[in-house]
Formats: structure tokens, sequence, C-alpha cells
């Protein structure tokens, strides 16, 4: 995926300006954070369920 996204990267800098594509990344990265975090606070639940 990282491959993939340089190469789509040059695109979208061609069709947006730098800091809409800066923009959208940030967007990215905070939906990709806010869908990881139920995994992390699963694993952080089981962990305190072994150690009782």
């Amino acid at each position: 995926m990282m491959v993939i996204g340089m190469s789509v990267s040059g695109y979208l800098k061609e069709m947006f300006s730098l800091g809409a594509v800066y923009a959208a990344s940030g967007g990215f990265i905070f939906v990709g954070a806010a869908l990881l975090l139920p995994l992390v606070v699963e694993k952080k639940r089981r962990g305190e369920n072994r150690t009782t």
C-alpha cells in the first residue's frame, strides 16, 4: 500500500493543491487511527483480565 500511495500521490498533486493533498492524508490517518482504536482497547482489556 505504501508503494501504491506514493504512486497515486503524484497524480493527486497534479489535480489538487499540495495543501489539499496533505489535508486529505491527515484525514485518512485520523480515520485509520479511529478504526484501530477498538482493537487497542480490546487488547488492553484482555491484558488486564489476565493479571487479575
